[in-house]
């Protein structure tokens, strides 16, 4: 189990640092399908091929759905940030509650600003 979520930390220290999923697709080796995903006459090749482009389909819908849900969470840090950062600069003297001072300077000693 521990190891299984370095593995995962790491990939997703990756796609986060190159900005991208390519980092961790572009090795990825063909996995065959459960066999319930390909209801269709082997003999028949307009089924056939009707029934794997539908499947293609449904599943680039659902990994464009799953880099939506990504991009979206990648994106929540950096925007707190910038509620807190103005929050902070329209407080009266610049005093604002603990946490999001500690906040402000977290995400600043990690990206340097």
């Amino acid at each position: 189990m521990k190891k299984s979520i370095e593995k995962q930390n790491k990939l997703l220290e990756e796609i986060l640092q190159k900005g991208s999923l390519e980092s961790v697709l572009k090795d990825v080796n063909p996995t065959e399908v459960g066999a319930t995903s390909l209801h269709m006459d082997p003999y028949n090749y307009d089924e056939t091929k009707r029934c794997v482009n539908g499947n293609i389909s449904w599943r680039i819908a659902k990994i464009a759905r799953l880099y939506g849900e990504i991009k979206y969470l990648t994106e929540v840090v950096p925007k707190q940030y910038e509620v807190f950062k103005r929050i902070k600069q329209e407080a009266p003297n610049g005093i604002v509650w603990e946490d999001i001072d500690n906040f402000i300077k977290r995400y600043e000693e990690e990206h340097k600003k």
